[in-house]
């Protein structure tokens, strides 16, 4: 079986779970003796024309044991990247094409057209319409758009979780996703199995971020705050939580990996903002963002991992804290809801105050986290890689078999 993925920001280059979850599953199915092909779009921004063009071929992964298949990546830095490869591209002929953004559903579909198609598979990594309810937006916006469009024309739709299958029944109108299919982090022999080797992560080190790493002198953070900042993220909310933990707790010591790649300006803003701070309180550190090995070797278990985000259709932070025995406070937003037992594996929120006090009285109770990190390592096992790759190959191979009919 041949499968051409469309999707951002591939490995080695990493901005957040899509990046991640993708890059595991394209591994694992690899391992199963699928042949892959990846398009990833690295950057991309809608409606952005960017000037340049950087195309590269890479292999990627180790090299196909026997019975397993090959992959090989092609970044891409904007949309006449892909114009140039067209000609390459429309020769791969693949049984499946499954698409991870809804912005890139023309791309896959241009190449096609009215030749012979593929099986359509649209995974829902993030539910625009249930974005554009939070923040109060009527009119629609390109990407819940090109959603509509990618949940009508799929073949198969996948959701990561109920949550987000339920979102897309009540919001966008289109059918009930086919599946739902967990994602998963990669586990051998029940443990972890970090598989990323360097990688480019990091948008510029932070002073501070750059000493913690270097120096053992540095006091090591207590909870941490992982993924980009965005309203959506909840990280509109951390001053506050901050300010409550320097008031009842001002021992507590927090790491903040947080960026937001796609607009740097905004990134900015948001880190002067976070010196501020840091200047003031000083019961935070600002960390560089990492690669996924990098990050998950600082975070050890017991450590905390807030959470705060206010839709999350999976939250691959999540279940990568668990794996590590972690134990996450997140608000109840979707996914988490469904990783997480409630004061058993993590601590699951509905406020701001909740998500302070909740970080305050675990740092106070050093065998509670202790339970619940290991609580949440076992838990974590249930969600592996390799499960969702034998799962989205059912799928696929599914979608040929109805297409054969």
């Amino acid at each position: 079986m041949k499968v051409l993925h469309y999707t951002r920001d591939f490995p080695p280059r990493f901005r957040g779970g899509i990046s991640t979850s993708v890059g595991h599953m394209v591994a694992e199915l690899a391992g199963l003796g699928v042949e892959q092909r990846v398009v990833s779009f690295d950057g991309f921004r809608a409606g952005v024309r960017a000037v340049g063009t950087r195309v590269e071929w890479d292999a990627w992964g180790p090299e196909p044991a026997d019975g397993g298949g090959s992959v090989r990546v092609l970044h891409l830095e904007n949309a006449s990247s892909y114009d140039m490869e067209l000609p390459w591209l429309a020769r791969l002929e693949p049984d499946v094409v499954h698409v991870h953004d809804p912005l890139l559903w023309p791309f896959a579909e241009r190449l096609f057209g009215r030749r012979r198609r593929p099986v359509f598979v649209y995974t829902a990594h993030v539910v625009h319409a249930r974005l554009n309810e939070l923040r109060g937006l009527h009119d629609g916006t390109l990407s819940s758009e090109a959603e509509r469009l990618a949940l009508t024309m799929a073949d198969v739709v996948v959701a990561p979780s109920e949550a987000a299958a339920g979102w897309i029944r009540r919001l966008v109108g289109a059918r009930i996703p086919q599946v739902v299919v967990p994602l998963g982090v990669p586990l051998r022999d029940g443990g972890w199995e970090p598989v990323w080797d360097g990688g480019d992560a990091s948008s510029g080190e932070w002073e501070d971020g750059g000493q913690l790493l270097r120096s053992g002198s540095d006091r090591r953070p207590d909870w941490w705050l992982i993924g980009r900042h965005a309203d959506i993220k909840g990280t509109d909310a951390l001053p506050w939580i901050l300010g409550e933990l320097h008031a009842h707790a001002p021992a507590l010591m927090g790491g903040l990996v947080s960026e937001n790649p796609d607009s740097p300006r905004r990134d900015r803003r948001w880190r002067d903002r976070m010196r501020e701070l840091q200047q003031t309180w000083g019961n935070f550190r600002l960390v560089p963002w990492q690669t996924p090995d990098e990050l998950w070797s600082l975070v050890r278990g017991g450590d905390m991992v807030l959470v705060p985000s206010r839709c999350e259709t999976f939250s691959m932070v999540t279940l990568e804290a668990m794996a590590v025995g972690a134990v996450v406070v997140a608000r109840r937003c979707g996914g988490p809801e469904e990783l997480l037992e409630g004061g058993v594996s993590g601590v699951l929120c509905d406020t701001d105050a909740e998500l302070a006090q909740a970080l305050v009285g675990l740092s106070r109770d050093s065998s509670a986290r202790r339970r619940m990190g290991e609580a949440a390592r076992r838990r974590s096992r249930e969600f592996s890689s390799l499960r969702t790759a034998v799962q989205m190959l059912e799928l696929y191979r599914l979608g040929l078999e109805t297409r054969a009919q």
